[in-house]
């Protein structure tokens, strides 16, 4: 306690300087904001995405851009409400989902506007309606994905359709906005960031840094042969 002053002589015979009163600290406090309705929630959101965005491309900042968070309660409309804003902002943006199925989140009016970059899909039948797939070799592709192998190297470079497939035509897309899976931004869409103004993540994408291997007891009595007891 700085404040005893048997302590303070004690401090300096023991360590031969003088002790200081450090000055105590306050907690900083939090401003709460309170909204009546979703739509003033709305509104805030837009006008604090607004202030952010055009600010920075105002002052012209490149570099150490910190990410804007926002944060609001689930179902207050954070997803529609970034969508209309950014489909009406005259940026082009790329956004990063957890899952594809969340394209259909994208309000009607403004979906035109966006295209869902898919991975290598086979043709598939949904609702008694086929949806073409954009891949000519997608059952090999997802056999070799799923052995961690590299799908471009060992399968696409070889392959006769190689850059025609509907697959890479849908990269060659320079207008629309782009709606993206996670494992698809980072295995491949990373490098075209610096092609869009707008670079959206929805839901926390670090669980997509983490593998999961999973190991048969015959592997592992298989790897335990190679292993030498003795070895020191």
């Amino acid at each position: 306690n700085p404040s005893c002053e048997i302590y303070s002589e004690y401090k300096k015979i023991e360590y031969g300087k003088k002790t200081i009163d450090l000055p105590e600290l306050t907690a900083k406090k939090e401003t709460k904001l309170i909204f009546n309705s979703p739509d003033e929630l709305r509104k805030h959101m837009i006008e604090t995405i607004n202030d952010y965005v055009f600010g920075l491309r105002k002052a012209k900042r490149k570099r150490r851009i910190k990410p804007l968070l926002v944060k609001a309660p689930a179902g207050s409309g954070k997803t529609v409400t970034t969508f209309d804003w950014v489909s009406n902002s005259g940026l082009r943006c790329v956004w990063i989902g957890s899952q594809l199925s969340l394209f259909e989140n994208i309000p009607p009016e403004h979906r035109a506007k966006w295209r869902q970059i898919r991975g290598r899909q086979p043709d598939q039948i949904k609702d008694g309606i086929k949806i073409a797939g954009n891949c000519y070799k997608a059952d090999m592709a997802a056999f070799l994905r799923d052995r961690n192998l590299n799908v471009h190297k060992h399968l696409c470079e070889p392959c006769e359709h190689y850059k025609k497939c509907d697959y890479y035509r849908q990269f060659d897309d320079s207008v629309s906005h782009w709606f993206v899976q996670q494992p698809m931004f980072l295995f491949k869409v990373k490098k075209n960031v610096k092609d869009f103004d707008v670079v959206i993540f929805d839901e926390d994408i670090m669980a997509q840094f983490k593998n999961e291997f999973k190991i048969k007891l015959k592997d592992f009595k298989d790897v335990l042969l190679w292993i030498d007891e003795n070895y020191d």
